[in-house]
């Protein structure tokens, strides 16, 4: 399945981000400038856990940005001491509350592949 290009939304510039889970299932969901890649995830049905509440508290919203990282907000030092925290840190990983999708025109990228890794997912849910 290829992500491709900006599309409309809500009358923004958006673009595709691409999650996988530790399943290999595959979810596409737009997003706009200002979201950050966990507001997207959850508005697209993908679960991602975020003890903290999405606030930058914790490591629990750990991905892995594996395509299109300069379409996100740059990693500040208080998100690399979270992910200090966090469990198989690589190079393209990222709090998913903290990486913020920048202006889709001002980016040379026009879509973000993020893996959800299987210990990011809460293993209970409180969904009936």
């Amino acid at each position: 399945m290829a992500v491709r290009g900006l599309h409309a939304f809500d009358g923004k510039k958006t673009l595709q981000v691409a999650f996988t889970g530790p399943d290999g299932r595959r979810v596409l969901a737009p997003a706009a400038a200002g979201q950050n890649l966990l507001q997207v995830a959850l508005e697209a049905g993908v679960k991602v856990e975020h003890a903290c509440g999405g606030v930058g508290g914790c490591a629990s919203c750990h991905v892995h940005v594996t395509q299109g990282g300069s379409a996100l907000s740059k990693v500040t030092d208080a998100e690399l001491d979270r992910l200090d925290e966090a469990p198989l840190v690589r190079e393209d990983s990222r709090l998913a509350c903290q990486a913020v999708i920048l202006d889709p025109a001002s980016s040379s990228t026009v879509a973000i592949e993020v893996e959800v890794p299987r210990w990011n997912i809460n293993a209970v849910s409180e969904e009936a």
